[in-house]
């Protein structure tokens, strides 16, 4: 589903993007059983410092920074800035993770250098994108 997004003061600029999926403040969100588990928001890729700055100074540092890389067609590999948050819910043995890409490759195929990515899911959610490229969801508008 295609959801609004109503993004506190600080971050309504960055996540004010038009990509090919969407235009505007929204997210791409994932529902099993009536739940969202898995959520997908894009801000534009030069302001990632300020998307983890901001979640940094609510949630503290980030549990790990790791390595990433995206792959671009016929050019040069380029480093992919990554933060990511954990929380452990013990009542249902599972994770939520918050991830922040700072250029979107979680759709596969190729990654979008002008947008980064916020991805929110449980430990045992499918992704938003599992078996559709962005063309088959393209196609459903």
């Amino acid at each position: 589903h295609l959801e609004k997004v109503d993004w506190p003061e600080k971050l309504r600029a960055p996540f004010d993007v038009s990509t090919h999926l969407y235009k505007g403040r929204k997210a791409i969100v994932r529902y099993d059983s009536g739940y969202a588990t898995y959520v997908h928001s894009n801000f534009t890729a030069g302001s990632y410092d300020q998307v983890v700055d901001f979640y940094r100074d609510r949630l503290g540092p980030p549990a790990s920074t790791p390595t990433r890389e995206v792959v671009r067609f016929a050019q040069p590999r380029l480093p992919n800035p990554t933060a990511v948050w954990k929380s452990y819910f013990a009542a249902s043995d599972t994770f939520a993770t918050l991830e922040i890409r700072k250029y979107d490759d979680a759709r596969g195929n190729f990654p979008d250098t002008r947008t980064g990515v916020v991805l929110l899911y449980s430990s045992n959610a499918s992704p938003v994108f599992p078996e559709l490229s962005s063309r088959d969801l393209m196609n459903l508008r």
